[in-house]
């Protein structure tokens, strides 16, 4: 598989409906809101009958803008619930994963509580393997929304956990080859040999070839201490010969 099919960032980067106030444009592209989340869903507040914005409402008291957001009809339910994840995504993953699950359309709540675990995997990474156990039982599409945006952040924090969390199949299959690629990616920069010997283990030939092409330029980038004599253990045949390429397109590739 040819490099441009592989670097698949962190997240697909979500085209958002017009008016949409990204979180904090700095960060990586795992954290971008998910789609037709906008900033223009209106509310009535407790405190008098004007209008008002519900993210700006969100974000002066999320707990009365949620409040106000689970008595609504489902569809505005629905809603509101995924403009206050989103604005609260960054500084209360936790309570963000909460209530992105009280989501009743399906699409929206895995888009809404995908984004929210990303956010919740960068200090409480444990929380997110829980949830990624609970979602296994979820609508399919929901699971995999949750899956594409919660495991490549998990692999920003601990690849190891997440190289077995995939070794052990709990990984929907389609999601599999880009999060094995996410996963080798961060080891490789901890332990390049350590993510070798676990590439070397898989027994789907087309997914062992997808991941040592961002094995070999990571590992030679980083000095290739070892990396010759790992291609050299391996058996005469097609992934051989594919990261005998890399290696070569690496060495010869430019140099920042």
């Amino acid at each position: 598989m040819k490099s441009a099919l592989l670097v698949i960032t962190l997240m697909v980067v979500v085209v958002l409906a017009a008016g949409v106030r990204l979180l904090d444009e700095g960060k990586q592209a795992l954290e971008s809101r998910p789609a037709k989340v906008g900033r223009d869903v209106q509310a009535r507040s407790a405190e008098g009958p004007q209008a008002v914005d519900l993210a700006e409402w969100c974000e002066k008291d999320a707990g009365a803008a949620v409040a106000w957001a689970m008595n609504q009809d489902p569809a505005k339910r629905d809603e509101a619930l995924a403009v206050i994840v989103v604005e609260a995504a960054s500084t209360r993953p936790a309570e963000a994963v909460k209530w992105a699950q009280a989501i009743g359309d399906g699409k929206t709540r895995g888009e809404t509580l995908g984004f929210a675990a990303a956010q919740l995997a960068v200090n409480d990474a444990g929380a997110v393997f829980d949830l990624l156990a609970r979602v296994e039982g979820e609508d399919p599409a929901v699971r995999l929304a949750v899956e594409k945006m919660a495991l490549p952040a998990l692999a920003e924090r601990d690849p190891v956990r997440v190289a077995e969390w995939l070794s052990e199949g709990k990984a929907s299959p389609a999601v599999l080859p880009h999060a094995v690629v996410t996963t080798v990616q961060r080891w490789v920069q901890q332990d390049a040999p350590a993510a070798a010997a676990w590439v070397g283990s898989f027994e789907d030939e087309q997914l062992r070839k997808a991941a040592v092409e961002p094995l070999v330029a990571l590992w030679e980038k980083q000095g290739g201490d070892g990396l010759e004599g790992w291609i050299d253990s391996l058996p005469e045949g097609a992934v051989r010969s594919e990261a005998s390429a890399a290696l070569a397109a690496a060495m010869t590739g430019p140099r920042e």
